[in-house]
């Protein structure tokens, strides 16, 4: 079989097509490679390791991480405990102990943690002293009898504060603790009948839909 130039050419075409496609496929590998290699580099340190063992590593630096997550929550709750007893209310009334006298230099300020306990100090102008007097707190009140001025100091301590939040709870527990949702009403199967152990029919059962015994069929 003689070939003709243009059974030649086109021959030549389609090889040189096929080497163009070669070429980019090797190019395209290539790359390919590189970034692989890359990647590799960048997971493995640079190093020749086994996927186990690196596998392995990041385990035991997420259960490290998760101890050292649960050490900063127990640190944090100590914090919050402490805190809960630490003044964090103020409240200050003035006023003027005696008419003779202006200026409002006697006050009464109180001094209360989360719990409301605390003191409450009352300083007393006068003309020639000032007399300073302390009263312990407890759940914003006092053994002592307070003054009308010391009971607005107090509730002006409580209206000065807020109530922190407490610090969220870990994800685990949250999950669990998270509302399931519900079925669609269309896919909930219907309750299986109950089954009598006495040989009673079930709850909800007539007497025209019992199930013929062995006797009755013998009485008829």
């Amino acid at each position: 079989m003689e070939l003709t130039d243009t059974t030649l050419l086109i021959a030549l075409a389609a090889s040189a097509a096929i080497s163009v496609l070669a070429v980019g496929v090797a190019v395209a590998s290539l790359r390919s490679q590189r970034k692989l290699r890359r990647a590799y580099r960048a997971v493995f340190d640079g190093e020749t390791r086994d996927v186990m063992v690196v596998l392995q590593r990041a385990l035991e630096e997420v259960a490290d991480l998760r101890d050292d997550v649960g050490e900063v929550r127990a640190y944090a709750a100590q914090l919050r405990d402490h805190d809960r007893g630490a003044i964090s209310r103020v409240g200050t009334v003035r006023f003027d102990a005696f008419g003779d006298l202006g200026g409002m230099l006697s006050f009464s300020t109180a001094l209360l943690d989360e719990r409301g306990d605390g003191v409450v100090l009352t300083a007393i102008n006068g003309r020639e002293h000032t007399r300073m007097y302390a009263k312990p707190l407890e759940a914003g009140d006092s053994r002592h009898n307070l003054s009308e001025e010391e009971r607005e100091a107090i509730e002006r301590a409580h209206a000065s504060g807020s109530e922190l939040a407490e610090p969220p709870a870990p994800a685990a527990r949250r999950r669990r603790n998270a509302p399931q949702p519900a079925a669609p009403a269309g896919d909930v199967p219907p309750p299986p009948p109950e089954r009598a152990s006495d040989g009673q029919p079930p709850r909800g059962q007539h007497a025209a839909e019992r199930p013929a015994r062995a006797s009755d069929e013998v009485g008829s």
